[in-house]
């Protein structure tokens, strides 16, 4: 999800003094908002019962006197793993001046459940901060979350005194890192705000409409075969000859359950008529064995300009190596445009959860040139 609406709680801190924030309502333009007065501190929730990973159980009164960003995260939301670059940095940046991050990895899908999985994408995306397993999802439940990514700013006190649910609003979060560190220190020296690492994270960036976020299981998706989904059933689908834009279609035996389509043949073929830069998907192997897809784009093998990360070139074709369930980089064009992407399913049992399609924006100094 992606969300650029935020609050700061506003309550007098040590200093009698209100905090304040801006409310982000659109990519194009910022406003300036003073949010409600809050008589009464909200005081963090406790986390729950779960496995800890790099660090001793935490408690809200093991983590008083720090403040604490408190991030809820899955790692096969794409929206997700957009976010940590930045709490790599800020980690790295403000950790020895009393900043504590604690992962709540809350799971989508099934598979996400499985503490060797969520340890694999620990290791991947670089992540040394503490983590906790919420597969029961009584830390989610306590602090009333709804959203992947959610990040809440906790005070020194234990205090909740800002949250921002989705991607982006990084250098305003940040703000009230410092913020919040300079009230229990205030002569701390601290560092200028981070710059967008991304064109797509620059809040005054416009950015191209790109083809919304599609599940594949029936509990929150949609193809566009006239046979529809039979829920947990095989299904016998034909590709039709015109395919809606931004929906996607199945070819082949397959099977529908709430959280995925899964290959029930000997081989299928998914396709999708999309607009953005770039696609990711979320797949899972076979249940005894890797998998491998082969992509197509616009009728050809994909470009060599266009592959994504997780491709690999081979005899001609390009080639998807599916070995656990997560996210899988497969386009990446040079630019934003409509395309015609097919995925070539070589091995039956090979599941397919969602695609997450990615926008190309332009930065907001070329849009006052062009107003100028």
């Amino acid at each position: 999800m992606r969300c650029h609406g935020r609050i700061l709680l506003q309550y007098p801190n040590s200093d009698g003094k209100l905090l304040h924030t801006r409310r982000e309502g659109s990519r194009r333009s910022l406003q300036n908002t003073r949010m409600p007065f809050i008589h009464q501190p909200i005081v963090m929730p406790e986390f729950g019962a779960g496995a800890w990973l790099q660090s001793p159980p935490l408690t809200k009164s093991k983590v008083r006197g720090m403040v604490v960003l408190v991030d809820f995260w899955d790692y096969c939301s794409v929206s997700s793993l957009h976010t940590l670059p930045y709490q790599r940095i800020w980690w790295e940046r403000y950790r020895d001046h009393g900043l504590l991050i604690v992962g709540v990895h809350a799971p989508q899908f099934a598979f996400g459940h499985r503490q060797t999985y969520v340890e694999w994408a620990v290791e991947h995306y670089g992540l040394t901060y503490p983590i906790l397993l919420d597969n029961a999802y009584q830390t989610w439940r306590a602090w009333s979350n709804h959203y992947w990514p959610a990040k809440y700013l906790v005070d020194q006190q234990g205090n909740l005194r800002y949250f921002h649910l989705g991607e982006g609003g990084y250098q305003d979060l940040e703000s009230v890192i410092q913020l919040l560190l300079h009230e229990q220190s205030p002569a701390l020296e601290l560092p200028p705000l981070l710059q967008p690492l991304r064109p797509t994270d620059d809040p005054h960036a416009v950015c191209h409409q790109a083809t919304p976020l599609r599940y594949f299981g029936y509990a929150r998706g949609r193809i566009g075969n006239p046979e529809g989904y039979q829920p947990n059933e095989m299904m016998i689908y034909t590709m039709p000859d015109e395919l809606m834009l931004d929906l996607p279609y199945l070819r082949g035996v397959w099977n529908c359950n709430g959280e995925s389509v899964t290959l029930a043949g000997e081989e299928g073929e998914l396709a999708l008529r999309y607009r953005a830069r770039g696609v990711s998907a979320v797949l899972g192997p076979p249940v005894d064995r890797d998998g491998e897809i082969a992509l197509m784009q616009d009728g050809i093998a994909l470009p060599l300009d266009a592959m994504g990360a997780d491709v690999q070139r081979e005899d001609g074709r390009m080639l998807v190596h599916i070995d656990i369930p997560r996210v899988y980089s497969l386009v990446a064009n040079p630019h934003y445009g409509a395309h015609d992407l097919r995925l070539l399913v070589q091995n039956t049992g090979i599941a397919v959860y969602l695609m997450h399609f990615v926008s190309e924006c332009l930065p907001a100094e070329n849009i006052e040139k062009e107003a100028a």
